[in-house]
């Protein structure tokens, strides 16, 4: 991991140390940019970011940052944004539910409940029950906030 503030390789250096094209460099730091990691200088280069200008609603950073490792406070700060979206997601989803999603979740608590013990399965199940409750309530932005469901069993 590259400290806050601290340069990137030019996409020379990239280009000669991942062989990939220009193209797929500044495609990837225009990737990063648009996720709050990195901003680009002329000039300078691209410059990481400190973690307070990260979209951390993002899931390939939440992604990120797990692999990073998970420390108490990154769990309680993921459960504390859970606890405020969590009932009302699941609210909308008793609400506007079609045939389909109540299916759907039943088969999700199926597979909770088959891979109880899994350390594998186990959260994989527990998202899509998750997503499945997004998906469910009918609404967007409630399921985008599915990405923090991930990491709930790990805390």
């Amino acid at each position: 991991m590259r400290k806050p503030g601290s340069r990137l390789p030019s996409l020379e250096e990239m280009y000669t140390l991942f062989g990939v094209s220009r193209v797929v460099v500044r495609e990837v730091i225009k990737t990063l940019t648009a996720k709050g990691l990195v901003i680009s200088k002329t000039k300078v280069g691209a410059l990481v970011q400190d973690p307070s200008h990260w979209n951390w609603l993002d899931a390939d950073v939440l992604d990120w940052r797990v692999r990073m490792g998970l420390d108490q406070a990154f769990l309680e700060q993921i459960t504390e944004v859970r606890s405020s979206v969590e009932p009302m997601a699941a609210a909308l989803a008793a609400r506007n539910r079609t045939r389909a999603d109540i299916a759907h979740l039943r088969d999700c608590l199926a597979q909770m409940r088959d891979a109880e013990g899994d350390d594998r399965r186990f959260p994989e199940a527990y998202l899509t029950y998750h997503l499945a409750i997004g998906r469910a309530s009918g609404n967007p932005l409630v399921r985008s906030f599915g990405a923090l469901s991930r990491w709930r069993w790990a805390g």
